[in-house]
């Protein structure tokens, strides 16, 4: 790996330099250091951090790319990060380890997001520009570490440029440096960013103009230009690039950073479809920047990306359909620390000839494209709805809720053959649920005879830091690549289906969520307790059979509970030797209740000894109305309408599911913040933090089965907290990821042998083991 900087590296540092040459003004803050992590966005933003650190009198100091950061944050890594997370570990931890008082990293949940106009709250918008889920959680994360103490020294406010200006995160930053640094006064905090926010933007701008004197001087010798897509930690941290832009620039090569392009008067035509939905704030960068790249004549795109990206698995399949598109050829190179310098230098070779034939044939650039827009479709009359198969039971009522609207409906079932088909046309680093669910979609048309256009995927979404949002964008991707091009998507918000959906037809299926998830917890609390074996399941599927036809027949389907209640209170069940340790399963939404891609986990559960604790499919509703609450100061009364309801169903089935009801969003914030998680990120993590500090709180669970799909974010940044929390609470917390192949399951068996041979051992009259309060 070659120590020379590469040419965007130098401009990037000669564009900054002006700011990275101020001292502080002289006085006691000068002999406080605080140290600033270069890692992740912070490598783009840490001129903004130095200069108005300094602003104040503080000495402030940059962490420098080392091979070291890697070794030293795999040490102290609780979980299964990308290499540029584990790297921002061994800075932070180079810092620790230093002369610095303090650490500054602040949670920067999204960028400015120009050209949206549209709504911020969850509930209706359809674009953001955040930064993605690690990034935004690191401060929590390392904050909750098992082998090191860093809550002492971070600072860390959490920011959204989105949505404050910067009045107010001035604000937000005062709030949290005055904790350390009492003697601040909000005024010169204010002064002091406010001015930093604006120089820092003023070279943001400019910046550009600097390369294209460059571009434009080198170009008149002929030399391939080269626009190097991906993140700021990539371009610029040569620990996690391994040298790529230096070997670009030994080949001839004029090397562009894409942030150094003049994008800002560029319009996307082709890649609008992938762009106007775009939620990412690189990945925005990264499609404008591929399609500019396709349509200039000596533009050529090398897309670095690390492994285990997970918004990069989505863009890659972008970029590659927006560059062959224009006859446009393009490098991806996947950085993993492991791989040979060999490979990299072959691939870079191969892809540099590539480029110089492209320009040896002369070919015009590319004219003005058709515009673009997301697959945006509406439910028409003799339309077959396709209904992910999260779930048989829950999702078969949703069937039965379009059934009766006067639609044809059909729950997918992915199984191993349909993953395999989704693999066909994924790169594979995608969501796996997804690619089961594309490639289950695909040969139900097939196999059916479906036409595409009489053919709609449901597939509601949200706007939130994850990549969900683009599930239905690459589905269109993939289902025209498959000849079924015109198959109807709609982009349905899932907090407000009733936007595109009839309101009558929104509000049945969110009563099936409700019922269907009370129907799991009375079955999951009597079946481990049944004299005969099979009448649980027998109690299930005559309910599941009478709410079904009760949904087509447009009857009351509370009333459908009540009889259901009524068959689980007749199965005789032996509780004489206690209850038997009980599993709480939190996890991602599609894998909790899948036995497809869960391989049965809650079955072989049971079987083993344990009764299975399920939340119900409304908590990713609730918790994102509670955070347009909470954040956005939206109106209360829908929540609370739709509390109300969920309140009415439970109420009905109170004797027996008794403390299983759903838990109150608001208790679990407060447990998040009493534990010291400062940052309330509304998401995947936050809803499964809480619960599963609720469950602790209130003693209702002996263990917590951690259940994703392999590579998902929010899932893996849970896992690295859940880590501190049972090593606080001596809960077990067990962590499955799945990807399709293998046993994963298998680590269940010692631990449910532990929890059965502890509470037989607790029963006796032996010494009581597990949590303690939160």
């Amino acid at each position: 790996m070659t120590d020379t900087p590469s040419a965007p590296e130098n401009r990037f540092k000669d564009q900054f330099a002006p700011i990275f040459e101020r001292k502080p003004a002289a006085g006691p803050r000068g002999n406080i250091t605080i140290g600033i992590p270069h890692a992740l966005y912070n490598i783009a933003y840490a001129p903004l951090w130095y200069d108005f650190l300094t602003r104040l009198g503080f000495s402030a100091v940059l962490t420098r790319p080392s091979r070291s950061s890697l070794s030293k944050g795999r040490e102290i890594v609780n979980s299964d990060f990308c290499a540029p997370m584990v790297a921002a570990h061994g800075y932070i931890r180079q810092l620790l380890e230093s002369r610095a008082d303090f650490i500054f990293y602040p949670a920067m949940l999204n960028e400015e997001n120009p050209g949206y106009e549209g709504e911020i709250l969850y509930k209706k918008k359809t674009s953001d520009a955040y930064f993605c889920y690690y990034s935004q959680y690191l401060p929590v994360i390392v904050s909750k570490l098992t082998a090191v103490s860093v809550e002492d020294r971070l600072i860390s406010p959490l920011l959204s440029f989105n949505e404050r200006t910067p009045e107010e995160t001035a604000g937000d930053i005062y709030m949290e440096l005055k904790a350390k640094i009492p003697d601040l006064t909000e005024e010169e905090t204010r002064t002091a960013f406010i001015d930093s926010f604006s120089a820092f933007r003023k070279l943001q701008s400019s910046w550009p103009a600097r390369a294209d004197i460059s571009a434009a001087d080198h170009a008149a010798g002929g030399a391939v230009r080269v626009v190097m897509l991906g993140r700021p930690y990539v371009a610029f941290d040569k620990t996690l690039n391994l040298g790529i832009p230096r070997k670009l620039e030994e080949t001839g090569a004029e090397v562009l950073w894409m942030d150094e392009l003049s994008l800002n008067n560029f319009n996307p035509e082709y890649s609008n479809k992938y762009l106007e939905r775009m939620h990412w704030h690189y990945g925005k960068t990264i499609i404008r920047a591929a399609e500019y790249c396709a349509r200039q004549e000596n533009l050529f795109t090398v897309y670095l990306t690390c492994f285990r990206c997970s918004p990069d698995s989505f863009l890659i399949s972008y970029v590659k359909d927006i560059m062959t598109h224009y006859g446009k050829p393009f490098l991806i190179l996947q950085l993993d620390e492991h791989s040979s310098d060999i490979g990299y230098a072959t691939r870079i070779e191969a892809g540099m000839k590539s480029f110089q034939n492209h320009l040896r044939k002369n070919r015009p650039a590319a004219g003005p494209q058709v515009k673009t827009s997301a697959r945006n479709d509406l439910l028409a009359e003799g339309d077959t709805v396709l209904i992910p198969g999260v779930d048989s039971l829950i999702f078969g009522f949703v069937a039965q809720c379009f059934r009766r609207a006067g639609y044809k409906a059909q729950v997918l079932s992915p199984d191993d053959q349909s993953l395999n088909t989704g693999y066909q046309y994924a790169n594979g680093g995608e969501c796996m649920p997804l690619v089961s669910l594309m490639g289950c979609v695909l040969e139900t048309v097939r196999k059916n005879g479906l036409e595409p256009a009489k053919t709609f995927f449901y597939i509601p979404t949200l706007c939130m830091a994850c990549n969900f949002p683009q599930f239905p964008i690459l589905s269109d991707l993939v289902f025209d690549a498959a000849g079924l091009k015109g198959l109807k998507i709609g982009l349905i918000n899932s907090m407000s289906p009733g936007e595109i959906l009839p309101q009558s037809l929104s509000i049945r299926i969110f009563e099936s969520y409700i019922v269907g998830g009370i129907l799991y917890k009375l079955f999951f609390r009597i079946k481990p307790y049944e004299r005969r074996a099979g009448a649980a399941d027998k109690a299930l599927r005559a309910a599941e059979s009478m709410i079904n036809d009760m949904i087509i027949s447009g009857a009351d389907i509370k009333e459908g509970l009540k009889d259901a209640v009524t068959l689980f209170e007749g199965i005789d069940r032996d509780e004489s030797g206690g209850r038997k340790p009980r599993i709480g399963v939190i996890g991602d939404l599609y894998v909790k209740f899948n036995d497809a891609v869960n391989q049965k986990i809650l079955g072989l559960a049971h079987e083993l000894g344990g009764e299975i604790i399920v939340p119900s499919l409304t908590e990713y509703a609730f918790h994102f109305y509670d955070a347009d609450i909470r954040f956005h100061k939206d109106d209360s009364r829908s929540f609370r309408l739709l509390k109300t309801i969920e309140k009415r169903y439970e109420k009905i089935a109170e004797g027996l599911i008794g403390d299983l009801a759903e838990p109150d969003f608001e208790e679990c914030a407060k447990l998040m913040d009493d534990y010291n998680i400062k940052h309330y990120i509304a998401g995947e993590t936050s809803i499964n933090v809480g619960r599963a500090l609720y469950y602790i709180k209130h003693r209702t669970v002996d263990a917590i089965l951690h259940i994703n799909p392999m590579f998902c974010c929010p899932g893996v940044v849970s896992a690295s907290i859940y880590r501190k929390i049972q090593e606080d609470f001596g809960i077990p917390i067990i962590d499955i990821f799945y990807d399709g192949t293998g046993n994963p399951n298998k680590v269940l068996v010692p631990h449910m042998h532990y929890l059965r041979s502890d509470r037989e051992h607790n029963q006796k009259g032996g010494t009581i083991h597990g949590g303690t309060d939160c």
